[in-house]
């Protein structure tokens, strides 16, 4: 299958979608970057959520250190998120271990291994 930029994944956020003309582009890699508290982890799994209600897959990649069960207690307030989601259709991967002991080089052999 040939994927085009035309090719658009909606991610649930009121009006982010209309700014990306239709959503992300499937298919892409994105990188949410920000200080903290600018809603980098709500906007991530908002999308993750929505992208997995819609019947496909997700790939949530961190490079925290704080624990992804900590971080979904956290999400379980919020109304769009869903833990019976995971790990069927979302898959939540910490990489911060990875890039610490083999490099960026170690970090994206990682990211594609597991989104194969």
């Amino acid at each position: 299958m040939r994927i085009t930029c035309t090719d658009r994944i909606k991610t649930g956020v009121e009006g982010l979608d209309t700014i990306l003309n239709g959503g992300l582009v499937r298919g892409a890699a994105y990188i949410v970057h920000g200080p903290p508290g600018a809603g980098k982890t709500i906007f991530a799994n908002q999308a993750c959520c929505n992208i997995a209600r819609g019947g496909g897959r997700a790939l949530y990649v961190s490079l925290l250190a704080e624990s992804h069960d900590r971080m979904m207690m956290h999400m379980s307030a919020m109304s769009f998120f869903d833990r019976s989601l995971v790990p069927a259709s979302i898959v939540y991967l910490s990489a911060f271990a990875t890039l610490h002991s083999d490099g960026l080089a170690g970090l994206l052999r990682l990211v594609f291994e597991e989104s194969r």
